[in-house]
């Protein structure tokens, strides 16, 4: 009987060693998690730290339920913002293309990230997106028209096209820009990095003037 009760209680004293040490362990791991999901430096020194300390002690709960907290996963989540990456480097082009000593190797560039762009856009359900977050889908099927006209007539463009994808990609752009920050917090979950800089900045009211008119951008 008294080796019994030894070794329960060597058994708790080592699981409340382990338990301690996971504590110490769990803070800054806490720490960093409310980090990346909060973009904001005052959080960073005053709250994320607290955070952490108050986390820390359930973290036994946290890691049997570790399986729930996994990010999901999402093909036209993936293809959306691979896409915006390819809308990124054909803006840097259009922006080089005034000043470039070889227009024609930039066009080439260019013609060749919008065709790019096109495919990987038709990886992304429109239905799925939307069902994700409302507008979501409606606005991906405006950017899906206006990257195809674009990459179709990138050599030699009218103006009734010009104009029709003028406004298909100001329309998306308005979209976009008003719904930067809820789509920041779908990214976190789908463990994708946050909007290209790029299009957080743009206002989410624009002007009659249309964006992909404007000189050095194409949206």
């Amino acid at each position: 009987m008294k080796k019994i009760k030894e070794t329960v209680n060597s058994t708790f004293g080592l699981l409340f060693m382990v338990y301690i040490i996971g504590i110490q362990l769990a803070i800054p791991a806490f720490t960093y998690e409310d980090i990346k999901q909060h973009d904001s430096y005052f959080r960073y020194i005053f709250v994320s730290p607290l955070v952490g300390i108050l986390k820390s002690p359930a973290w036994p709960y946290f890691a049997i339920n570790s399986d729930s907290q996994e990010k999901l996963s999402n093909k036209s989540v993936d293809s959306f913002f691979q896409a915006l990456h390819g809308l990124s480097e054909t803006n840097k082009l259009y922006g080089e293309f005034a000043i470039s000593t070889n227009p024609r190797d930039e066009a080439a560039k260019i013609v060749y990230w919008l065709h790019a762009t096109e495919t990987i856009l038709k990886s992304c359900d429109e239905s799925e997106l939307e069902a994700i977050y409302p507008g979501w889908g409606k606005s991906t099927a405006l950017l899906k028209a206006g990257v195809t006209l674009a990459a179709n007539a990138s050599e030699k463009e009218t103006p009734g096209v010009t104009a029709r994808k003028d406004d298909l990609l100001n329309r998306y752009q308005i979209w976009i820009s008003a719904n930067s920050t809820n789509l920041d917090k779908i990214l976190r979950k789908y463990s994708i990095e946050p909007l290209p800089k790029s299009f957080k900045e743009k206002e989410a009211t624009l002007s009659n003037e249309s964006v992909a008119s404007k000189e050095g951008s194409l949206i």
